[in-house]
This record gives structure tokens, sequence and C-alpha cells, in this order.
């Protein structure tokens, strides 16, 4: 690992493994008046307190048990079995997000050559994050997951909305009007407004008598009093109140509506490890976990602003307030927006076909259902919404051109770029029948309506079809044509030849009659002389 060393990567894998130890610990408590318990042979909490080699009474003492400060004395506690274990998972989340940020700073040291504290000219940053969560029970957890994806989405929208008005402005098109999207500002104010549900929770978690009930009641009265129904714009109009259950209330995400469970939103939002516990990790015989929590930049909490002092005049005996996890992670988040705002953003959405990770399986509903939670639904209407389907003039020419009808004058490189733009015209006058509504030519690309650009490619297919359908028929009647005239040059000469053969034979058979005629004649001449002198021998 980059900036960290054999021995140091040791000891994290040791603290990762307490950690691990430390879901483990079986904690016990029949009743509130009993309290919470470990049992002393509890060997998951052995084994996390001889692995971070810290003192294993003090550590199961404050696991339990809780010190109240007052003016004069300390008082000690009993937890509930229910607290013990949100202070129990705290410690392991608590430890976790300070090793995770230690081996931030030192694979950053280590790129920085040592020098992390100089400002950074330019960097590149990856953002991974879970997308929108509605299971069957939601919680704490599912609602800060998607409070940050509703942020993150209204990003995106406007992000898609600044890039296409842009190009329109740059491009100086006319008559061009943006479709207004559905903003998620209403949701976000309802989760971070003033008086948003955040608000609510920390407002109740500084309570000392704070319930999940009184939280949800608290918002019930907020978001869904009786009355006449809010606008559709406001906040409130993003909140739904069960008409069964209690402790229960709907926020009408962007992608889908979310029913939470309030039940652990005051412990899980608290979220804070005891100082005690602090002080025992801190005096760990290990070299890596003092480490840890001596720098104060490792802890989350130190994002948060600094609480209010007190007004003048007025003396506070009260601690300074630890920051709740809700307002930690809210500061957070707006520190993320504050960067993504300040850098070039690119996105990249990761969808996954099947839930059993199988070759060549493709589940259409769980995919249009990722598609509709990541936004690109919402994207794609907001693009349709414009001029989606773009082109280069030169382009468009190169590939559209044969729509115009007869010849024309090729243009060159010499050519101006008015030259480029009015040829693209009479293609767009001729593709779409003098009809200006659907695409406009920019000063250096053409842009087409929804739609219109599949028009225009399917009349160049058209036009294609009947220039090859006519090619083809020249092509056919070609060869046709020279196959006969071989066929016609075959039979003359076999014409030829048979008469020639005829001819020839007629010649030998006029020979042949002309010499038995002359053969018959002469026989003839030579008996009737042989008779005549015959018959003058007899006279």
């Amino acid at each position: 690992v980059i900036g960290v060393t054999t021995e140091q990567q040791g000891h994290i894998h040791a603290l990762l493994a307490a950690l691990l130890h430390i879901g483990n610990i079986d904690i016990t408590g029949a009743s509130e008046r009993v309290g919470a318990a470990i049992a002393t042979d509890d060997t998951a909490c052995a084994r996390a307190v001889e692995l971070l080699q810290i003192d294993s009474t003090l550590f199961c003492k404050w696991l339990t048990k809780r010190q109240i400060v007052t003016r004069s004395e300390k008082i000690v506690s009993n937890m509930t079995r229910a607290q013990a274990l949100v202070v129990r998972d705290s410690v392991a989340k608590f430890l976790y997000a300070h090793l995770f940020d230690w081996i931030v700073r030192a694979i950053n040291q280590a790129l920085t050559c040592g020098d992390s504290s100089a400002p950074t000219a330019s960097f590149i940053g990856v953002l991974d994050i879970y997308g929108f969560e509605h299971f069957e029970h939601n919680s704490f957890e599912q609602f800060c997951i998607n409070y940050a994806n509703e942020k993150l989405q209204q990003n995106f929208n406007r992000h898609v909305f600044k890039l296409e008005q842009e190009e329109y402005q740059r491009e100086q098109l006319e008559n061009w009007t943006f479709v207004d999207f559905q903003d998620n500002q209403p949701c976000i104010d309802l989760i971070e407004g003033k008086l948003g549900i955040l608000a609510l929770l920390d407002e109740e978690c500084r309570l000392q008598q704070g319930t999940d009930a009184n939280f949800a009641e608290k918002m019930y009265k907020q978001f869904a009093a009786p009355g006449p129904k809010p606008k559709p714009d406001a906040p409130a109009a993003f909140f739904q109140k069960p008409r069964f259950g209690a402790c229960e209330f709907t926020v009408r995400h962007y992608a889908h509506d979310v029913a939470y469970e309030a039940e652990g939103f005051i412990e899980k939002n608290k979220d804070t490890v005891p100082e005690e516990i602090q002080n025992v990790l801190k005096a760990s015989q290990g070299s890596l976990l003092p480490q840890l929590l001596s720098d104060p930049s490792a802890s989350a909490s130190d994002s948060a602003p600094p609480p209010a002092q007190p007004a003048a005049g007025r003396l506070s005996v009260r601690a300074a307030r630890k920051p709740t996890l809700g307002a930690v992670f809210k500061n957070s988040l707006a520190s993320l927006m504050d960067t993504i705002e300040a850098t070039e953003s690119h996105y990249i959405r990761c969808i996954k076909p099947n839930e059993a990770k199988q070759a060549w399986a493709f589940d259409a509903p769980m995919v249009l259902a990722q598609l509709r939670a990541c936004g690109v639904l919402e994207t794609i209407r907001i693009s349709c919404a414009g001029y989606p389907s773009r082109l280069p003039i030169p382009d468009f020419i190169h590939r559209y051109r044969i729509l115009l009808p007869g010849p024309m004058e090729p243009l060159t490189p010499e050519s101006s770029l008015d030259e480029y733009r009015a040829l693209a015209g009479r293609i767009l006058a001729v593709a779409f029948d003098q009809q200006p509504d659907r695409s406009q030519v920019g000063l250096t690309k053409v842009f087409f309506r929804a739609g219109m650009l599949a028009l225009v490619e399917k009349q160049r297919v058209e036009r294609l079809n009947v220039a090859a359908t006519t090619i083809q028929a020249l092509v056919r009647c070609f060869q046709q044509r020279q196959r006969f005239l071989r066929e016609k040059r075959a039979v003359l000469l076999l014409q030829t030849l048979a008469r020639g053969v005829l001819a020839r034979r007629q010649l030998r058979m006029l020979r042949d009659t002309s010499a038995a005629t002359s053969i018959q004649a002469l026989a003839r001449g030579f008996l009737a002389r042989a008779m005549f002198r015959t018959t003058i021998r007899g006279i």
C-alpha cells in the first residue's frame, strides 16, 4: 500500500479484526432497572481488548455505564441494553472512521512527496456513492443516503441544463425554450431546511428525555398538520403521514416515495462515543491506535461548525455540545457539493443487469428501477425537451447531401462557413418539407428535435435504396445484354460452321454428280462407238 509500511499494515489488520470482535460483544440486560452488562468470560470482548491493547475493566465499564457531569459532582448511571448496543456500534464506527482518515492522509502524503499541506493546483477526485435505497425497513442510514442522492441529483440536473443552455447560446440558436424540470429543492428543504427533519431531529436529541415518538410527533405537527393542502412546491407537500402505525413517515424522493421508521433515529443521530471510552482508547499500549486518536483532523466531527458562544454576561456551565451525526453529514455533504461545483464533473452510472450477477441475464424491471433511481430517465426527459441530437455541419452535409435533388456544386475547404450553413439549411428544408421547428442550424452544428434525426436518416436510407435499386437495374441490364451478345455471337458462329459444313457437303455431292455424269457419258460414248463398229463390221 502506498505510504503504509509492512509493520503498519499489520497494525491495521489487527485494528480491523478488533472492530469485527467489537461487533460480536454480547451485551445483556433484561430490564432498564437492571441495566446492561457484559459477561466476564465474553470471548469477543477479551479478543477485542487484546488486539486494541487497552484496559479491559474500564472498556467494559464504559460500554454499559455513562457519566453525567454536574456542577459539583459526577454521577455514574447504568445504560439500557439498547443504549449500550448503540455505544458499542458507535465505538466501532468511531475507530473505523479514524482509521480510514489516517490511511487517506498517509497515501496523500506519499503522493505529494511529504508536503500534503501545500495547496493543490489541480486534482482528480473520484466519488463513489450508494444509489437510491428503498427497502422494506428504512432507517436513519437510508435517510442519509437518499438525502445525499437528492443533492447529487439536483446538481446533476442543473449540470445538464447548464451545459445544454451554454451550447445553445454558443451556437446562437433561435426560438428555443427550456421545459421546466422537476426541481427537488422542496424535498431538500424538507430535509435540511431551518425547520426541516434534520433540525427537528437535532432539537429532539438535545433534550434529556427525547424519544423517537416525540420526534415523529413534531414532524407530524410541522409538515402534516390538519388544514389546507400545501402547495405542490412546498416542502410539506413532500412529507406524508402514514394512516396506520406510529413512528413512521414518508418522504417523496425524486425516484420513489420511501417510508422511514423513526425508531432508532435519536440514538443513531447522536452516535457519539463517550469521552470516557475515548480516554480508554487513547491510553492504548499499541503504536497505531494512539496515533489515530491524537490527530484532531482525523475526527469526522471536526467538519462541523463550532458551537455558538454564550451571550455576554451569561455564565454557561454546560460543556460544548458535540455535533450530531446528521449535522456532520450535512456539513460534509455541503463541502462535497462546493467541491463538485468548483470542478468539472463527469458522471458514470453503474447498472446491474441482474441480482445474481450471471452472464447473459437481463432483468428488465430491475434495470428500469435503477435507471429511475439514479435519475437517468429524468435526464433523458430533460434532454428531449430541447435538441437532444446534433451533428457538426460538415458531417451532416457529407452524410445527407444526397437528399438534394439534382447535381450541386461541391464545397471546397476554401468555402465559407455561411456557404456550409446555407447548404445545410437547403438539406433540412427538403428533409422536413419547410418545417423549421423540427431542427435548427447553429454556427457549427445542426440541432434536431427528439426523433427528427431518425426521420432524416430514414429518408437517407430510402434515397439510398432507390439509388441502389436503379444501379442494380442498370447493372443487371448490362449483364443480361452482355450475356445476350455473347450468346448471339456464339449462335452466329455455330450457324456459320453449320452452313460451311453443309456447303462443303453439297459441293462434294455436286462434284460427285458431275463426275458420275462425265463417266456415264464417256461410258455410253464408248459403248455407242463399240456398237457402231460392230454394226459396220457386220455389214
